[in-house]
């Protein structure tokens, strides 16, 4: 193609980057006028409202406060129970024929009584139902952790979705204003006799095809405003992009599952269950024992028995109830329990395959978000030399329009590729600390107070009254200096006995070498068993239960991380939903 005159207009060369320049200038103009009207919520504030506000986490965190009244009804076991009754109505007694005389007619009859019952021994009944209760309490609390941690993700993932559906709408507005001006210049040389109507229709096919790609990608940044406002609760006003996180992971995948298997929470909730049903086997057990009562009482009748007048009866006695046959239902009973405490053991071995399975899901995910995002910058420069260079060759008459338009809608899609793959390997970080458990501890995002379990809640109630101890001491005298060391050395010791009892509690998860469970007195100490009646049954209530309980002696690994079970979609998706296996 020549060069006509000089009013022909010559195709301009990186269009796409000035009016990139201008339409940043106008959002930032914008974006200052608005200041006052919307706050910047950053990705820290985002992820704390949806952890406050998301009724998911309130759902486990109600269901953590009732399991903590269930602890507190399993402690009343341990109080005695005072019951009052009264009967009162007529009685009408028929004479027979050794009763006393008088002892016949209609009598309005009278029955008062007082009772205390206090249980002397019930089988380690309710020393059982207790560690029982703090195992569900621990179990409730690792759930809202859990909960918590999957809620922080999915808030993660929605606000880099807005954000990036937000700059993928600029970049198609950007690629709209590049084809109008392709079209603008092939109408001036239309005008000039150096073009043709075949280039001016095919620049406004480019240029609908370019304002039906903007009306797509403004829909999908609805969809994501729609996702944030679910997952966070609020519109996505002033979002800010976030830094990488990568200088957080382990530095081998190795690392990584060993990391996860320790403190996942979903392994924490499977040995918590497993304490659970460890409690539940021991008070089955109580069925071989027999129980004992003191009952003080006293009774007022009147008209007893169709007998006139009134009689007071005080009552002292140690009841001893104690059931011999059921039909053998107390052994299927024990035999129940020893297969959940199996069931509760695979369930933890399951936990821990899914975590290393998400752990290396989402190890993979970020390195192949690393490679690919190297690959796509690479391509996006290479495809821009390609553009300026079809462009050049299209102003000397050596390309057709054609080839600059596919060379322009090339470089737009590599530019949206590296876009995605940018915020693909941003939350791929954030997942994988999701995936140990650390997402919040990370954003500095405090868990719900139901997260903390009975040890935690222990420790803190112990903390609390040693600093209200300090804040309210008075000054020693001078004189009284050695005496006066003496309290301030006694109150660490009184937050350490506040913690003793749960300590106690582990140790009576892990029973005697004979096989026998000792759940703890009230004291906490381990309470001695009395020998086992001659009618408890041997082969089903020692053999197997021995061997779960040297199992129960393993103790659940410490911390409250998350290892979500992720999948790896598309690469030019952020599809990567964790499914939490919380039950």
């Amino acid at each position: 193609m020549k060069k006509g005159n000089n009013d022909v207009k010559t195709l301009r060369v990186g269009a796409l980057g000035r009016w990139g320049l201008e339409a940043a200038l106008c959002v930032a103009i914008i974006a200052t006028a608005g200041v006052g009207a919307a706050k910047a919520a950053s990705l820290e504030d985002a992820v704390r409202s949806a952890v406050n506000t998301n009724p998911d986490v309130g759902v486990v965190a109600k269901d953590r406060l009732a399991v903590d009244q269930e602890l507190q009804q399993g402690k009343a076991l341990y109080y005695p129970s005072l019951d009052a009754a009264q009967t009162m109505g007529f009685d009408d007694t028929v004479q027979k024929a050794n009763a006393l005389p008088g002892s016949t007619g209609t009598l309005f009859k009278d029955d008062k009584s007082i009772i205390l019952s206090q249980t002397l021994f019930d089988g380690f009944f309710a020393a059982s139902e207790v560690q029982r209760q703090k195992a569900r309490v621990d179990s409730a609390a690792l759930r809202v952790v859990a909960t918590s941690e999957a809620v922080g993700l999915d808030a993660t993932q929605a606000y880099l979705d807005v954000l990036r559906e937000q700059e993928l709408v600029a970049l198609a507005e950007d690629n709209q204003k590049t084809h109008e001006r392709y079209l603008e210049d092939m109408k001036a040389r239309l005008r000039g006799g150096t073009g043709s109507m075949a280039d001016v229709r095919q620049a406004e096919s480019r240029l609908a095809r370019a304002i039906a790609t903007v009306a797509e990608e403004k829909g999908k940044e609805q969809d994501a405003e729609t996702s944030y406002i679910k997952s966070v609760g609020e519109t996505p006003d002033g979002l800010s992009k976030p830094g990488s996180v990568e200088d957080q992971m382990p530095a081998t995948v190795d690392m990584a599952v060993a990391m996860a298997i320790e403190s996942s929470p979903p392994v924490q909730v499977a040995n918590a269950d497993i304490q659970v049903s460890q409690a539940e086997l021991r008070q089955s057990r109580s069925d071989y024992y027999p129980t004992f009562k003191l009952q003080l009482g006293e009774l007022w009748n009147r008209n007893d028995s169709g007998v006139k007048g009134k009689n007071r009866d005080e009552q002292a006695l140690v009841v001893m109830n104690w059931n011999l046959f059921r039909g053998g239902g107390t052994v299927a009973k024990n035999e129940e329990f020893v297969q959940r405490l199996a069931e509760s053991r695979e369930v933890l071995g399951q936990t821990e395959r899914k975590a290393e399975q998400e752990t290396r899901l989402s190890w993979s995910a970020l390195q192949s978000a690393r490679d690919r995002h190297t690959a796509i910058a690479t391509q996006v420069k290479a495809n821009e030399k390609v553009r300026d260079a079809y462009t050049q060759q299209f102003n000397l008459g050596q390309r057709s329009l054609l080839d600059v338009l596919d060379s322009e809608n090339e470089l737009f899609v590599s530019r949206g590729d590296l876009l995605a793959a940018e915020y693909i390997q941003l939350f791929a970080g954030y997942r994988m600390l999701a995936v140990e458990g650390q997402l919040l501890k990370q954003l500095g995002v405090d868990h719900p107070k139901e997260g903390m379990t009975h040890d935690m809640a222990d420790a803190e109630q112990g903390k609390g009254a040693v600093t209200e101890a300090t804040e309210t001491s008075t000054p020693a005298p001078a004189d009284a200096a050695t005496d006066a060391t003496a309290p301030a050395a006694a109150a660490p010791a009184a937050a350490d006995a506040t913690v003793a009892p749960a300590a106690s509690a582990d140790q009576n998860a892990a029973p005697p070498a004979n096989g026998q469970a000792q759940p703890a007195t009230d004291n906490g100490q381990p309470a001695a068993a009395p020998q086992a009646p001659a009618t408890a049954p041997q082969a089903s209530d020692t053999a197997a239960p021995a061997a779960s309980d040297k199992q129960a002696e393993e103790a659940p690994s410490e911390g409250f991380k998350q290892a979500g079970q992720v999948s790896d979609d598309g690469a030019m998706q952020m599809n990567f939903n964790p499914v939490w296996n919380v039950e």
